[in-house]
């Protein structure tokens, strides 16, 4: 099983990280505590449930920013064929 790179830096190498996960946001940190603290231990268990290479954040910003273009551009281009007074 390939484990994700992380994007931060170990809690060891980061003296104002906590020890248990490296910074990430407060509803992440809370799953990640349930999940340590409440489900049994079984095999394969994760050290955390959010970690992501890079990648996939950069392709999830692409694949916005081309929806969000896409969806104002198409839209633009047909206006733009349209004869005003005829709207009018």
């Amino acid at each position: 099983m390939r484990v994700p790179k992380r994007r931060f830096p170990s809690p060891s190498a980061c003296a104002a990280c906590s020890s248990a996960a490296p910074p990430r946001g407060g509803g992440a940190l809370l799953v990640d505590w349930l999940a340590r603290t409440r489900l049994p231990a079984f095999p394969f268990k994760p050290e955390t449930f959010f970690a992501f290479p890079v990648w996939i954040g950069v392709g999830a910003l692409a694949a916005g920013l081309a929806a969000a273009l896409l969806g104002a551009l198409v839209p633009a281009r047909r206006a733009v064929r349209v004869d005003p007074s005829r709207i009018l």
